[in-house]
């Protein structure tokens, strides 16, 4: 049901539950179609961000954040967790932060920077709900005491566990903004004439013989915009 609900949601013309159907459609496909699920959560971004719907920047940062972590693009979950720590922290949405500072480690300890993600795993030792939102912090310690050392692990996350929830917001996104300067070199294909991601996700499905309509069914996205798409990669790549 999630194109009929996105459809739905634009027929009616509320951005707020546009916004919404949009991070649903997003949660729908999170654990079956990636591809799909991303499209939703970049389509939302852009939508709250041009409608100014604040209450879910956070929400889907958060969540794109992770499944990037997963299955993306991990500098671009680096931007969209430091979205989400501001989006919640500016708010007060104090379990919404604990949720999303407990989903950083994953994306440190994939990126190769040990040390931040054991500091943030102590700082998330003190929130006693932060292992059952985020449950694998407790396999990511044991990979981190393994990669580390017992001794230079322990050191790391006795000092993050001297870190209060907003100390530990603060360090996060300054670890993030370091991270985002210097990226460390990882398998990333090449795209073709400058393609930006969203344009890779159209020219695939224009490939396949997809229509601009359903293009844009596929992305969550209007038929406008998907056709703003495929003439973009037609100036891009002839």
């Amino acid at each position: 049901l999630t194109e009929e609900s996105v459809a739905a949601a634009r027929r009616l013309g509320n951005p707020y539950w546009v916004a919404y159907a949009l991070w649903i459609a997003g949660m729908a496909f999170s654990r079956t179609n990636s591809r799909r699920a991303l499209a939703a959560w970049e389509e939302g971004i852009a939508f709250v961000h041009e409608h100014r719907i604040h209450f879910f920047e956070g929400f889907i940062a958060r969540d794109a954040a992770r499944l990037n972590t997963s299955d993306g693009d991990p500098n671009v979950a680096l931007g969209l967790f430091a979205e989400a720590i501001q989006a919640f922290h500016r708010a007060g949405n104090v379990p919404q932060l604990i949720i999303t500072l407990a989903s950083v480690p994953a994306l440190f300890e994939r990126l190769d920077r040990l040390e931040p993600a054991a500091m943030l795993l102590g700082a998330m030792s003190r929130e006693s709900s932060s292992s059952h939102h985020v449950p694998e912090l407790v396999e990511l310690g044991s990979q981190l005491t393994s990669r580390l050392g017992a001794t230079k692990a322990g050191e790391l996350v006795a000092v993050g566990a001297g870190l209060d929830l907003d100390a530990a917001a603060v360090y996060a996104r300054t670890q993030i903004d370091a991270a985002r300067r210097d990226p460390r070199p990882g398998p990333r294909g090449a795209r073709p004439g400058g393609l930006s991601r969203r344009e890779i996700d159209v020219l695939r499905l224009a490939a396949a013989g997809r229509t601009s309509g359903e293009i844009a069914t596929e992305l969550f996205i209007s038929t406008r915009t998907a056709e703003h798409h495929i003439q973009n990669i037609y100036t891009k790549i002839g």
